[in-house]
């Protein structure tokens, strides 16, 4: 079985057994470039392809082509759904859920069976707040470190900089310092917002995952797990009963 976690900019990927596994990721810019995933010849002809995707549909369609041209694979691609497991979806209109939220939230109520905080820190940070009971009470989608980065790059005509290391918070000593500290202070205070302000939030377990899930772990000042294949487990949680 081959498990695919497709986001807005790279596309992670899980093979084999839970005794055998290998995984990869490949970073890519334009639909076409995810043909040239590695994981499309390692696998063998006809593999189940199991897939949660929030890129546009021209992305969806690349994925297949390449299954079906390169690894003679059909794509199986999950959806939100109104309640598995005893996990309860908030949403009126179920399919408004971003898949990629409702894997994590699978994936995290099967571990837990608690109230818990989940952190999915990718092109966008959402966080999703489940209680006790199952019960999604909802959640918040704020713009990622990158993405914020990018608008401000884009929006301002003298602000030029390189990629930087992220953690600081402190005054910055040049445009590119000050640009990667203030942003993460923006994306760390937030989710210290969240912990303060949320009832219930600093008593339940917090979960992590996404791209820069470790940079914002290190900086929050409560305990989150890092779970960085989320998605995935719960993408197995979904297929499990398919």
């Amino acid at each position: 079985m081959l498990w695919l976690d497709i986001g807005n900019s790279r596309m992670k990927w899980l093979y084999g057994t839970a005794a055998d596994e290998h995984g990869g990721a490949l970073a890519y810019q334009q639909p076409d470039d995810l043909q040239s995933a590695p994981i499309w010849q390692a696998i063998p002809k006809g593999t189940p392809v199991w897939a949660s995707s929030v890129a546009n549909p021209s992305v969806r369609q690349a994925v297949e082509t390449a299954a079906k041209q390169i690894a003679d694979a059909n794509v199986h691609w999950a959806r939100s759904e109104q309640e598995r497991n005893g996990l309860r979806n908030s949403y009126q209109e179920i399919s408004r859920l971003g898949v990629d939220r409702w894997m994590v939230m699978l994936a995290a109520w099967q571990q837990e069976q608690s109230a818990f905080v989940v952190v999915d820190a990718g092109s966008a940070i959402t966080v999703d707040y489940v209680d006790g009971n199952g019960q999604h009470l909802g959640g918040h989608i704020v713009p990622g470190l990158n993405l914020m980065t990018r608008a401000l790059f884009s929006g301002t005509a003298n602000v030029k900089f390189n990629a930087l290391n992220w953690g600081e918070i402190g005054p910055g000593k040049s445009t590119e310092q000050c640009v990667h500290h203030g942003v993460f202070a923006m994306a760390t205070g937030y989710l210290e917002y969240v912990l303060a302000q949320w009832p219930g939030a600093r008593e339940a377990r917090w979960l992590i995952t996404g791209g820069d899930a470790l940079r914002l772990q290190s900086a929050l000042s409560i305990e989150a797990e890092w779970r960085p294949n989320l998605v995935i487990e719960g993408l197995q949680i979904f297929a499990e009963e398919r």
